[in-house]
């Protein structure tokens, strides 16, 4: 019987095997298409190890944390940071390479202590937000407010100003907080637009009229809402965080019309202790967007455009504000004296 004769490729079945035939020619389309799943194989394994070799050689070593102090309203602040993803290690006053500040004075206070912000975080402010100097920057803006009770003050009935707190129609209805920065801020605002004895009179007035005392402003506001109080001297953050926490009984937020040192606007401030030649990511992060936005939550006004604050919050070009050069705002201690004397903060 004649043989058959093995076809390139053909598989020929027999009684006991199978078989499949390759050419011999190794440049045969059908025997290169046989080696293509092992060669296929080989170049997804080195494409690995090269993409893997590649991965381990630019990706940096963990960064140290941030050493960053925080002055004022320490648990804002905290909140804040908590949103960055960045690893951070909050030190006491004088050992940190950051500083952060719920209030202009604090830092100011401290400037001759202060070195420049790096050029490529100072690059991506607004104009307005650097102090000419670079030595510091604003993150977000923080006016100072009357939290008013809505159910014991009608609008039309509210004060033109600080100067009307101490009538006796106000006896025994404000609460305030002495030790709060922001507070201690508005008194330095105080001082420069009307002096230090006329500050020294006022606060002696509203003290004798039976404001009440709060360790934080916080705590002076809640009491508006829980109708303890008429009135309270606080930053806009702080009443509408209130009003978010009391719907039922949330309380009104009012810039003195005036536009005197109650209506102060002031600033959640970053700046540094060592000099840097690039950015920390937390500097670079503080002015992100997604930074931004963690102000925002936090019914502050942020500086970046791309960022918007808050609907329920007036805007700011609304408000009658003091005009005060920030820079003048330096003798924090001068205004902590002034506060001392007129019985409000304890003698050292």
């Amino acid at each position: 019987m004649p043989q058959h004769q093995a076809q390139p490729g053909v598989v020929h079945g027999g009684p006991t095997q199978n078989a499949i035939v390759l050419p011999r020619d190794r440049s045969h389309p059908f025997r290169l298409a046989m080696k293509l799943p092992l060669f296929l194989h080989r170049f997804t394994c080195t494409l690995f190890l090269l993409l893997s070799l590649s991965a381990f050689a630019i990706i940096p070593a963990t960064a140290e944390p941030a050493k960053v102090e925080l002055h004022g309203n320490t648990e804002l602040l905290k909140t804040v940071l908590q949103k960055s993803g960045t690893p951070v290690t909050v030190v006491e006053a004088g050992k940190g390479d950051l500083i952060l500040s719920s209030s202009l004075g604090p830092i100011l206070a401290i400037s001759d202590e202060l070195a420049r912000l790096p050029n490529d975080f100072v690059v991506k402010l607004p104009p307005e937000a650097a102090a000419a100097d670079g030595h510091w920057a604003s993150l977000a803006a923080n006016p100072r407010a009357l939290i008013y009770s809505k159910t014991a003050i009608d609008s039309d009935d509210l004060p033109d100003g600080l100067d009307q707190i101490d009538d006796p129609e106000w006896k025994n209805r404000l609460g305030w907080a002495p030790t709060d920065a922001g507070f201690q801020t508005m008194i330095s605002v105080m001082r420069i637009s009307q002096g230090d004895a006329a500050t020294l009179k006022w606060l002696e007035a509203v003290a004798q009229n039976g404001a009440k005392t709060f360790a934080s402003e916080q705590a002076a506001a809640q009491a508006v809402a829980e109708g303890q109080l008429d009135g309270a001297l606080a930053s806009i953050q702080v009443g509408a965080m209130i009003q978010k926490t009391n719907p039922e009984s949330a309380p009104g937020l009012y810039p003195f019309a005036a536009g005197d040192a109650g209506s102060f606007v002031d600033h959640i401030v970053v700046a540094a202790r060592t000099e840097q030649e690039t950015a920390d990511p937390l500097l670079i992060w503080l002015i992100s967007k997604s930074g931004q936005q963690a102000f925002a939550s936090q019914m502050l006004y942020p500086m970046s455009a791309e960022v918007k604050a808050n609907i329920a919050l007036e805007p700011l070009d609304e408000m009658n504000q003091p005009s005060v050069d920030p820079s003048a705002l330096t003798d924090l201690a001068g205004t902590q004296a002034l506060l001392e004397k007129a019985g409000l903060l304890p003698k050292d």
